[in-house]
């Protein structure tokens, strides 16, 4: 038997912790950016990416904590004017966990470039994307990781792809750079969360 990875058998016989996410916030001002499905999809990856490492578990969504996490997730979206404060400190929610996810979609721009060839001309979208992720335990901060992804698509228009009320993060240029946003921040947290451990 061997591992990879840079794990040990220790690492490997060790249990994951369960996690949740408390939510994203989204600092980009971008008004598209409104619909807590992207929230919730934002949530998703992230807990979809952490799963990946081996590391942690999200609980299961039971019917006693659904309704909670819901609230977190939306007042860390877009929190009311003034109101700004970690959404842990404003629910106090009942939740219980090993550690605890939070994070920040930092930056989200779009670049548009054209390119002439004679009489013809095309227009490129650069789209790139800025998310840090903070890993709780016991209610303090114990170490981040932030992640840039980039995607690149000849539309005018830059959306994500919302499909049975989900977002589909492999379907557009702007869901491809959040999933490379948030593998990135997440393995950049994961590497400082094991050099702590």
């Amino acid at each position: 038997m061997f591992f990879t990875g840079g794990h040990s058998l220790a690492d490997v016989l060790t249990e994951p912790k369960t996690l949740f996410v408390s939510g994203i916030k989204d600092e980009t001002n971008t008004k598209a950016w409104g619909d807590l499905l992207i929230a919730h999809g934002l949530v998703n990856l992230v807990e979809e990416e952490l799963f990946a490492t081996g590391l942690f578990v999200p609980l299961e969504n039971k019917s006693e904590i659904e309704d909670q996490l819901q609230q977190l997730i939306e007042y860390a979206w877009h929190p009311p004017q003034g109101q700004e404060q970690d959404p842990i400190q404003a629910f106090n929610p009942s939740i219980k966990s090993d550690v605890q996810v939070s994070g920040i979609v930092k930056n989200f721009r779009k670049k548009r470039s054209k390119t002439f060839a004679g009489p013809f001309s095309k227009a490129k979208v650069t789209i790139s994307f800025v998310v840090e992720l903070f890993l709780k335990e016991n209610g303090k901060i114990i170490c981040s990781g932030q992640g840039k992804g980039k995607g690149k698509t000849n539309s005018k228009a830059v959306f994500f792809q919302i499909k049975a009320d989900k977002i589909q993060f492999d379907k557009t240029s702007v869901g491809k750079a959040a999933r490379k946003a948030v593998r990135a921040a997440v393995q950049e947290m994961v590497k400082n969360y094991e050099n702590i451990r």
